[in-house]
């Protein structure tokens, strides 16, 4: 495969412009990554479904709320960084 040296792209298949993959910078950026995510999917997940299990179902109600209204500005947050910085998404 032939890198452009002009703006660092491939030629695809199709004669089509691909980007070059950004990769991780290291191992351990990586790892950090994954357990981030598998966390943050267990807070969201199982915890509402453990509580409703033993009988916490208003608390997961109310857990739900603040969890949108906390969630919502941060969203938010993000959509006005990303608009201010004026690029794509990744």
């Amino acid at each position: 495969m032939r890198i452009s040296e002009k703006n660092g792209q491939m030629p695809g298949r199709n004669g089509e412009v691909m980007r070059e993959r950004e990769t991780f910078g290291s191992r351990l950026g990586f790892i950090l990554v994954s357990a981030g995510c598998a966390v943050g999917l267990g807070n969201v997940w199982k915890f509402p479904y453990i509580c409703g299990q033993y009988g916490g179902a208003a608390f997961i109600l109310i857990y739900l709320v603040f969890l949108a209204l906390l969630g919502m500005p941060i969203l938010i947050c993000e959509f006005a960084a990303g608009r201010g910085s004026g690029c794509g998404g990744v």
